[in-house]
């Protein structure tokens, strides 16, 4: 220390904004945390389970736009309170009558427009080509094999998935005809039945250390077969899908020969 008694030395920092703050130890997260995360994550990955993609595909088609009826007897139902109301505050007798007989005409139109379109929902029902437990329990065994699977499958998964709902979507205006037959609907059925639900509870069976060693034969291991699996049904949905989209395009192409038919008479 110097002689100087104005003089003062340390080894510490001079305030503690200069300090060094000390490392904070990472909280160690328990491994069964960590399990429990990674299948979250991998059961994420999927997308929206089957079932879910198609009640939001039902639903897009079943919304309709508000009808002329409904929104003309909502403008009558309007305007007859306000006379009613009017005429209550002036006393006028003819005004308040005005808009009782407005109130019971919207009222009679709205009823007549729920009832029509109660019955022609009824006409237009069309029933499912696949069923939806069937979606739920096949949803159930993807997210039972999600956490044990490489991203190439997730992502085969999520591709069938799509060609399901498109399929179904497209079986709602078609039903069978020389393009897409009975056979092929009883295909995409028993997709979501028994052939994609058995290859993956298939895969589940072998035990887990065994997946990516060589079968018996020497040929493939049981990750490089279930995705050649994978791979042919997604395979065999889209030869279906383009025949079902061929068979919704018909009508439109009758029409185009009655239109040219036509122009060629005249």
């Amino acid at each position: 220390m110097s002689g100087d008694p104005k003089y003062v030395s340390s080894t510490r920092p001079i305030n503690r904004r200069t300090a060094k703050k000390p490392r904070l130890k990472r909280a160690t997260v328990p491994a069964g945390v960590q399990e429990r995360i990674r299948v979250a994550n991998a059961k994420r990955s999927l997308g929206p389970p089957l079932a879910e993609l198609h009640r939001q595909s039902i639903a897009a088609r079943t919304r309709q736009p508000a009808k002329p009826a409904a929104i003309l007897s909502g403008t009558i139902a309007t305007a007859g309170a306000v006379a009613l109301f009017v005429g209550w505050l002036q006393m006028s007798v003819p005004l308040a009558l005005l808009g009782i007989a407005s109130l019971a005409f919207a009222s009679a139109l709205m009823f007549w427009s729920r009832r029509n379109s109660v019955a022609h929902k009824s006409r237009e029902s069309v029933p499912f080509l696949i069923d939806p437990e069937q979606m739920q329990a096949l949803d159930v065994v993807m997210e039972e094999l999600a956490p044990h699977v490489s991203s190439d499958i997730v992502d085969r998964l999520k591709s069938l998935k799509h060609s399901l709902i498109h399929l179904e979507r497209l079986a709602t205006v078609v039903t069978v005809d020389e393009n897409f037959t009975q056979e092929d609907r009883m295909y995409v059925v028993e997709c979501v039945r028994r052939y994609l639900p058995d290859s993956l509870q298939s895969y589940l069976m072998v035990p887990v250390g065994q997946r990516d060693m060589a079968l018996a034969d020497g040929s493939q291991n049981a990750t490089s077969l279930l995705l050649e699996q994978l791979q042919l049904l997604e395979s065999e949905l889209e030869s279906r899908r383009s025949r079902l989209a061929l068979s919704a395009s018909e009508p439109l192409k009758r029409q185009q020969r009655f239109l040219q038919f036509k122009t060629r008479t005249r």
